[in-house]
Parts: C-alpha cells; sequence; structure tokens
C-alpha cells in the first residue's frame, strides 16, 4: 500500500480487507475449474490410450479436486 500526503492506511481497511477477500474467492474458483478442467482432460486421455499411468494421474486429480474444494470450505 503506498501512503501519501493525508492518507491514513486505516481509512482501507475496509476496503482492502473486502478486495482480499474477493481476491481469495476468485483465486479458489478458478482453482477448482483448473482442477475440474484437468480431470476432465486426464480421463478423456485414459479413455483415449487407455494408460494406467494417466488413470493414476487423473485419480490424484480427485485428490486435488477433493483438497481445493475444502479449502473452498474454509474461505
Amino acid at each position: 500500500m503506498l501512503l501519501h500526503i493525508g492518507h491514513h492506511p486505516a481509512d482501507d481497511s475496509a476496503s482492502s480487507s473486502a478486495e482480499s477477500q474477493a481476491a481469495q474467492r476468485w483465486a479458489i474458483r478458478a482453482s477448482l475449474a483448473v482442477a475440474v478442467l484437468m480431470l476432465v482432460g486426464k480421463l478423456a486421455a485414459y479413455y483415449i490410450t487407455g494408460s494406467t499411468a494417466i488413470f493414476s494421474d487423473a485419480l490424484e486429480s480427485v485428490v486435488h479436486l477433493g483438497a481445493t474444494a475444502m479449502a473452498s470450505r474454509v474461505n
């Protein structure tokens, strides 16, 4: 935060807190969207190739998606 002459940092505390919370919500939603897209992409790759390595990675993506969903509940 930049300080200017005549500017008191406490004046912006409520708005910066709201902005911070909005930024956190946006980041969590973006993370959830990416997790879902990655899971769908990996499952599609598994169905196309039949690769157990890709299927294993898709299962790991389920764990990532669950952890991201739990983090969204905390905030």
